[in-house]
């Protein structure tokens, strides 16, 4: 080859993928958490190493326990950068039982999710990563909680609703700009020794063995702002 050959270019229209599978399994939880995940359709397009042109992209992606997960948006060449509007439809959130009894001390007998945002992230080769969401809206209906899976029941929403929430990783910053809950039942009862059921659960979380984390690197604390 000549020294004054050019770099090679590849440009490629378009890659779908459609019917893949897969299992996700967390078996640091007892029961585990799994989640059945069916890859129903992936494109991208554009796709070339031209580090100047974005490469759009769009997946939709069923939930075997109940729910979809819908993304669309852009990606840089190297995938250090991209941003994309996320939607998740009716999400079940059995499966994470095990999760909210470990740090909630409480156990889900019903609810689905169903969330939308626009995410902007950036991966420098330098420096600390980036990651802003915003025009994030949740609602979570029909949510039924209790201390124990055959329990009376602690609390109970007919509707939990957040409109309006951003969050900023390098700002440290989340915003809610409207939390509405709607038609709730809460049950309290006081023991003999004086303590309500819902500080038995907080302190039954508290006595919890703590898992290993790094030390402290410093960085500012965290800010969180709700209208109303």
């Amino acid at each position: 080859t000549g020294g004054n050959s050019k770099p090679w270019n590849y440009g490629v229209d378009a890659v779908r993928l459609g019917d893949v599978s897969v299992n996700l399994v967390d078996r640091g939880f007892q029961p585990a958490v799994a989640y059945g995940l069916t890859l129903q359709s992936a494109t991208a397009q554009n796709i070339t190493n031209n580090t100047g042109v974005a490469i759009p992209f769009e997946a939709a992606v069923a939930v075997a326990q109940g729910g979809m997960l819908r993304a669309t948006g852009f990606v840089a060449p190297d995938g250090r950068s991209g941003q994309a509007a996320l939607n998740v439809d009716k999400l079940a959130l059995g499966p994470l039982q095990s999760v909210i009894l470990r740090y909630a001390g409480m156990s889900l007998q019903s609810g689905s999710l169903s969330s939308s945002g626009q995410v902007k992230f950036a991966l420098p080769s330098k420096g600390a990563p980036t990651v802003q969401v915003n025009g994030l809206a949740l609602s979570l209906p029909d949510v039924l909680l209790s201390r124990q899976a055959s329990g009376p029941r602690l609390l109970s929403l007919k509707q939990f609703e957040l409109a309006g929430g951003s969050l900023d990783l390098a700002e440290r910053r989340i915003g809610l700009r409207r939390v509405t809950l709607s038609r709730g039942d809460v049950a309290a009862a006081i023991a003999r020794d004086g303590r309500m059921d819902w500080q038995s659960s907080a302190s039954q979380v508290a006595a919890r063995p703590a898992n290993k984390t790094p030390a402290n690197v410093g960085g500012a604390p965290w800010r969180a702002n709700v209208d109303t």
